[in-house]
């Protein structure tokens, strides 16, 4: 209240002054152009002045205030853009995962996502609907736009070109894309997919560094291995001792593993190593009494026969009455010509299943 006070005392003054000075001497101003004059007090003039002064501040306050409220409303056009492009691409996803494919690509193209990576994105999933019903050119053509929003080497644009790969069962490709992916949990369990369709043992044996790393399940990463080294049996150029040592390091892992043991055995064979062939099931069998290792046994060819016939003797004082020893004596008899024995051995064998 004193303020208010205080305010309209100083007014009432200046006006006071500026009474005195007016009455006192009025004073003239003369602004003279191209032969025109006007003359008007010196108090007249200055009132003029300020209202002058006054309104072009109020012009200039409401050019700010309109040049404001132009800038909020482009945010908000702008942003009501994006939340309809993004409502839009929902749709277009959700259409995708209920199977409508074709209503999902016509909504995608339309409205989803209108710049950058909202526009790649709605794109991206175009080209899987359309790969879905098996438009494949279409897929191409889409995902060639998303490359010119998002460049050739984009991580999106790689895993999603991968994946459709993987679906197609082209696994070279799938790997071509994910050669320079970092190294996640998708993108390996792609890679391992891919290399074991392929038959590429050694490369999918020096990922295992990064899969152990990111995969912490210890019987899947097991089993991989396992399916490393019997596919290595498979292929070719692969050294003996390498393998001989890969075998014995995946059994200190797994422990006695029948399926391991037989195919490692029969690489032997089949590789001019029917003696060590031999050694490896008949150590295997005396660790562990299991009946596809005595078929094994039985069934390696005529340069162990009777080595083996002889061991196989040696188990019957121990198990006398087991069906697949007998069987597998069987198979050694009548690999030597033994046929009578061999009949005997079979009938036994079977008369005890």
């Amino acid at each position: 209240m004193r303020r208010w006070h205080v305010t309209v005392l100083l007014f009432v003054c200046a006006g006071i002054v500026i009474g005195t000075l007016m009455a006192r001497d009025p004073g003239y101003v003369l602004i003279s152009y191209d032969g025109s004059a006007v003359q008007t007090s010196i108090w007249v003039f200055l009132l003029l002045l300020g209202m002058i002064m006054l309104l072009v501040y109020y012009f200039m306050q409401s050019s700010v205030i309109l040049f404001r409220a132009s800038g909020n409303y482009k945010r908000w056009r702008d942003q009501a853009n994006k939340d309809k492009a993004a409502a839009k691409l929902v749709k277009g996803l959700m259409l995708i995962e209920e199977g409508e494919y074709e209503n999902a690509v016509k909504v995608l193209l339309k409205d989803a996502g209108s710049e950058g990576e909202a526009r790649a994105l709605g794109l991206i999933a175009a080209a899987k609907a359309a790969n879905a019903m098996g438009q494949y050119q279409k897929r191409e053509d889409l995902i060639r736009k998303a490359e010119q929003l998002l460049g050739e080497s984009s991580r999106a644009i790689k895993l999603v070109r991968a994946r459709m790969a993987m679906d197609a069962g082209d696994y070279q490709s799938c790997m071509h894309w994910l050669k320079d992916m970092p190294r996640h949990r998708e993108v390996l369990l792609m890679l391992q997919k891919a290399m074991r369709n392929t038959g590429s043992w050694d490369a999918l044996s020096e990922l295992m560094r990064d899969i152990s790393k990111v995969i912490k399940d210890d019987a899947w990463l097991l089993d991989l291995q396992k399916r490393i080294f019997l596919g290595k049996l498979s292929g070719v150029g692969v050294k003996t001792d390498d393998l001989r040592k890969e075998y014995k390091k995946l059994l200190k892992k797994t422990g006695p593993d029948a399926e391991i043991t037989i195919s490692w055995s029969r690489w032997l064979a089949k590789h001019d190593e029917e003696l060590q062939s031999e050694a490896v099931l008949r150590e295997a069998i005396d660790a562990e009494w299991h009946e596809e290792l005595l078929i094994a046994y039985g069934q390696l060819g005529r340069a162990t026969a009777e080595k083996r016939l002889k061991q196989v003797e040696n188990w019957r004082k121990l198990r006398p009455q087991d069906p697949c020893l007998l069987r597998s004596l069987g198979q050694i008899q009548l690999m030597l010509g033994d046929l009578q024995a061999a009949k005997d051995s079979f009938d036994k064998s079977v008369a005890r299943i």
